[in-house]
């Protein structure tokens, strides 16, 4: 099972430095999540990851194999971006087929995952008709085609009502259970809390605390919000 592994990661666009010097590992077996307020530049590191955006300088790998390098990156590594896209006049389960062929992955699969995330029952409605919450389930069920040991998931619980939310956060520690990585970036503290074992903060594209969750919260307990409040002043890296 490989490792995340942002090395001196940075990034530019133009003159405006969005990632600087990004360095962590998110390691097999663990949830571990990325945090940091919005415009943190949580997302264009994991664009970087994915292949999706060019690093200025240093590294975002999958245990040294850049995504690219991949000769099935669908079996390796499923990811949700929050820009996700989803086809409006197709079905769900006609965005998984076509997904699982593009994919290399058997058409059995398409129904498994459907099943996993609670949307047989809809399978054969157009996207278009879809709720926030259930067009959330279809891209994170479209992660999963592969069955990869690496789930990437970008403010996943956007668009989720409450039991799809408490249905996520058991999916993720059921993977990483299975000794699966699974990296989630949210600015979402109280609820990352729940689910995360180590946390990497970043705010205004800077590295500003890596740790386990039960270190960084200390033998007094402080919650999570507290700790991200103090370590980034009170609002820095909100652009």
């Amino acid at each position: 099972m490989k490792s995340i592994v942002f090395n001196g990661l940075t990034k530019a666009f133009g003159n405006r430095t969005v990632v600087q010097d990004l360095s962590f590992t998110a390691e097999p077996g663990r949830v571990t999540g990325f945090l940091g307020p919005n415009g943190a530049g949580k997302t264009t590191s994991l664009r970087v990851l994915l292949g999706l955006e060019r690093a200025t300088a240093g590294t975002a790998t999958f245990g040294g194999s850049h995504y690219a390098a991949m000769p099935t990156p669908a079996r390796n590594v499923g990811a949700v971006l929050e820009e996700s896209r989803l086809h409006p006049g197709r079905t769900g389960r006609s965005h998984l087929r076509i997904h699982a062929v593009s994919g290399g992955i058997g058409r059995e699969r398409v129904e498994e995952v459907l099943g996993q995330t609670g949307l047989a029952d809809v399978a054969h409605r157009r996207v278009k008709s879809y709720s926030q919450g259930m067009a959330k389930r279809l891209a994170i069920a479209t992660a999963l085609l592969g069955d990869p040991e690496v789930l990437i998931l970008d403010e996943p619980t956007n668009g989720l009502d409450p039991f799809g939310v408490r249905w996520l956060r058991d999916e993720m520690r059921k993977w990483a259970n299975e000794g699966r990585v699974v990296l989630v970036s949210s600015h979402l503290l109280a609820e990352m809390e729940l689910i995360v074992d180590d946390v990497v903060i970043i705010a205004a594209g800077r590295l500003l605390e890596k740790a386990d969750v039960a270190t960084l919260r200390g033998a007094d307990g402080t919650s999570l919000e507290d700790v991200f409040i103090k370590l980034a002043g009170g609002g820095a890296g909100i652009r």
